[in-house]
């Protein structure tokens, strides 16, 4: 493995404070158990606390701009409790958003540094080529036991670790990693046949996700970072080979798979005629429809589920009754779930970083809210855990330390 990949800090992880190592290692579950990274941020705000006041020290908080505006978020949907009538869905939706309100909060006491980042940036990659394997080797065996391509593709490809799309955008970040870690070479040096067996790994799982919204985005994203990087360093041929290849393959195979999926899946398209993409455009017409009458307020954070059936009923459109389909899209999710406000939060939520950090050598900063953007687009991504804790955990992790900051000085006298 040290012909192939060297990590230039080894001994820097070992200076890490106990809360700083724990956090690290919640991003290594990220991809794979979610519910086990839950309870390292709880564990890892614990352990901050307890050194705080065993040490009686004076801390120092900082809140960031960016940051701020997911408890503001959360606020809000806690407000819009106050007009739903359906309060038993609204304390459900409060509870799978908490994050929303308390990463914040963790991330104040356990501040990550530069080097505190790159590690976890590195361990988020490992859960990631951990997850890809375990599909991998998941789905041969049952094609082993069953003879159905179809397990190779989509939702019974993914089944194991979740939504395809959430899936998607896992992977999508981590190769923008990878992409950082090679074409720098500061925290890890690492070889270009290591580099390209990855990008191959990691391309290849997002041929068989088949989430064309994804794929695109991974496209996208991976090509304005290559700018990104060219606008800022030299980069040599070698490397300008690699990423031209990579790029291109990306390209042929994502356009080929989806040629490939419709054949092996066509035996089992749905009876009623709707399929995941023309599906889509019946909920957002219906969304569009309730807009006209809960554009301001929302019909409430616990309702909207309500309120779309009731609508799909009127509709008769049975497709979506049957299976209960949200928006596919988390800006309309949250506009019709609390009003104009909430759709600006988040719509200022992604764009203001884009805006603040465009073509910054670190482009992960300008490159993540454009992930999620794009998949907001398609998908109410803030609709289930694996969408919540992505989306807070990174976007806290990169953006605690923008120059817009509130401090808050804490004595403590225990």
């Amino acid at each position: 493995m040290t012909q192939y990949l060297e990590i230039a800090s080894v001994n820097s992880f070992k200076a890490q404070r106990i809360d700083q190592k724990i956090m690290i290692v919640s991003a290594l579950a990220l991809p794979f158990m979610q519910q086990l990274s839950i309870i390292f941020w709880v564990l890892s705000a614990v352990t901050a606390l307890v050194f705080i006041f065993k040490e009686k020290r004076k801390i120092r908080f900082l809140i960031s701009f960016p940051a701020i505006l997911l408890p503001l978020l959360y606020l809000l949907l806690a407000a819009g409790l106050l007009w739903s009538s359906n309060l038993k869905m609204g304390g459900k939706i409060m509870e799978e958003k908490l994050t929303l309100a308390l990463l914040p909060l963790v991330f104040m006491l356990v501040p990550m540094e530069k080097v505190s980042k790159n590690f976890v940036k590195l361990a988020f990659v490992l859960g990631c080529i951990i997850s890809c394997l375990s599909m991998e080797l998941i789905s041969s065996s049952n094609f082993i036991e069953k003879g159905d391509q179809s397990i190779y593709f989509y939702t019974a490809f993914s089944s194991p670790f979740g939504h395809p799309t959430y899936i998607s955008m896992y992977i999508n970040l981590s190769l923008l990693f990878l992409l950082e870690f090679y074409l720098y070479q500061n925290f890890i040096k690492m070889k270009g046949v290591f580099f390209i067996l990855l990008n191959v790994l990691f391309i290849l799982c997002l041929i068989q996700l088949s989430a064309r919204t994804s794929q695109a985005t991974t496209l996208l994203t991976y090509a304005l970072a290559i700018f990104y990087f060219i606008r800022t360093a030299k980069i040599t041929f070698s490397k300008k080979v690699h990423l031209v290849c990579i790029v291109v393959f990306a390209l042929f195979t994502f356009v080929g798979s989806q040629k490939l999926y419709t054949r092996i899946t066509s035996d089992v398209k749905p009876k009623d005629g709707f399929t995941s993409t023309s599906s889509r455009f019946e909920v957002w017409k219906e969304a569009g429809l309730l807009l006209k009458e809960h554009w301001l307020w929302g019909a409430g954070t616990g309702d909207i589920k309500d309120v779309l059936m009731a609508g799909y009923e009127k509709s008769n459109f049975q497709y979506g009754l049957k299976y209960k389909l949200n928006p596919h899209n988390e800006f309309l999710q949250i506009w019709i779930s609390v009003g104009i406000i909430g759709f600006l939060i988040y719509l200022l939520a992604l764009l203001y970083p884009i805006w603040k950090y465009i073509f910054l050598a670190e482009f992960c900063l300008s490159l993540f809210p454009i992930i999620v953007f794009m998949n907001s687009l398609t998908e109410s991504v803030l609709e289930k855990q694996y969408g919540i804790l992505f989306f807070s955990f990174f976007y806290v992790l990169f953006y605690q330390a923008s120059t817009m900051k509130l401090d808050i000085n804490i004595q403590t006298n225990v």
